[in-house]
């Protein structure tokens, strides 16, 4: 296993140090195990250690060190023990953390803590690779990979990055070989920092978590020498602090109830057994997590051309709604207030044809934002549109975040 391994009702961590300490933690409580354990650990030239856990330790100490809203450094908690807890196994559904935040408000400097407390490697945090291949072979030999100053992401990479979450594999034809195939497993914790929206696809945007780093005054900024040694003073009872809420929330977990469902269900639960642990209302972290979600669909959605016109049609429409041919919606489009639709681009269609197919694969997403597709066969095809106010609730609610 690479550094975290299943034991009983809880997990085994490697703290990869020279005298081979594990740390075991069950609903029962945390243990540091120094010999007789027999599970096997897989360690490389980049394995760094983990701090020896203080036990009494308190994990709210790490909120010194990040500058993110008091709602966020909820989800960061729940993202780092959930971290702790799953292995790099087929059934695990592995969600994506995404730092976002204006220049120098220490997006990379979170990026850093967080491997600290979960995978420190002495590759870091890293530069994006600019092939499937590099990206696999970064990834399969760690348990969590950062990637720093992120600006664009392919469809294609895209769609890898959702194989990575969720698990899956890649085959190749084997170098030096005419048929034979190389097959290797894509699956890894990913955390990526940057100021700009790389996420533009609404089926990546259901893997993340989000959280943005907010501004640092001049005179509150300090270097990351300062930083780090800092948190290295306190990191023994970080670390603790981060087990022991590991340990109760595994105490909870049978016990937990979905309020805010989401594509990454197992996230949903740990935060509402983390709910249960902090001894907090039902529901109010899964929807600190759902609110994210849906702000973060909200701006890949925008940033398509296509998706954001047909949200602003449906918003203009007197009743919310609109139905008729796909040929009438797309001169609708043209000559109401859409003059800029057909904009000669490859992102934006140019017939009716196209437009039907385009919004056939908008359908999920928008729905999600509360504007409704329906196409019907008869005589002739039929789009109905129809908003409801979730679209503009979430509209406001993207501005606050």
């Amino acid at each position: 296993f690479l550094r975290i391994a299943p034991y009983g009702d809880g997990v085994e961590l490697d703290l990869g140090d020279s005298a081979n300490t594990r740390i075991r933690v069950t609903s029962a409580g945390v243990d540091v195990v120094s010999s007789a354990s027999d599970t096997l650990f897989l360690t490389t030239a980049t394995t760094q250690a983990l701090p020896l856990p203080d036990i009494t330790g308190n994990a709210k100490l790490l909120a010194n060190y990040v500058n993110i809203s008091d709602s966020e450094f909820i989800l960061l908690l729940a993202y780092i023990t959930y971290v702790l807890f799953h292995p790099k196994l087929p059934k695990h559904n592995l969600p994506i953390l995404v730092i976002a935040g204006e220049q120098g408000s220490g997006k990379s400097t979170l990026c850093r803590i967080i491997q600290m407390f979960t995978d420190p490697r002495t590759t870091g945090v890293q530069s994006f690779p600019g092939n499937k291949k590099d990206f696999i072979v970064q990834i399969q030999h760690c348990h969590v990979a950062s990637y720093d100053n992120m600006r664009a992401v392919s469809a294609k990479m895209s769609d890898l990055l959702c194989t990575a979450s969720t698990g899956g594999t890649s085959s190749d034809r084997t170098l030096y070989t005419n048929s034979d195939v190389t097959v290797q497993r894509v699956h890894c914790f990913l955390v990526f920092n940057g100021i700009h929206n790389f996420v533009l696809q609404p089926d990546l945007a259901q893997r993340t978590i989000t959280i943005t780093t907010d501004p640092i005054s001049e005179q509150c900024r300090q270097s990351e020498a300062e930083i780090h040694s800092e948190i290295e003073k306190h990191a023994p009872s970080i670390f603790g602090g981060i087990l022991n809420l590991l340990s109760k929330i595994l105490h909870h977990l049978p016990d937990a109830k979905i309020i805010h469902p989401s594509r990454m269900i197992e996230f949903v639960r740990w935060l509402a057994a983390m709910e249960l642990a902090d001894g907090v209302e039902p529901g109010s972290y899964q929807e600190i997590y759902h609110n994210s979600i849906q702000a973060a669909q909200l701006d890949s959605l925008m940033d398509d051309p296509l998706a954001a016109r047909v949200i602003e049609f449906a918003e203009t429409q007197s009743d919310g709604s609109w139905s008729g041919t796909p040929d009438a919606l797309f001169r609708e489009m043209l000559t109401n207030g859409f003059g800029g639709f057909v904009s000669r681009g490859r992102h934006m269609p140019d017939n009716a044809t196209s437009l039907g197919k385009r919004l056939r694969a908008l359908t999920a997403s928008l729905e999600k934002q509360g504007i409704h597709l329906k196409f019907t066969r008869g005589k002739q095809r039929k789009i109905t549109i129809k908003a409801d106010s979730y679209s503009t609730k979430n509209t406001e609610l993207n501005g606050e975040l």
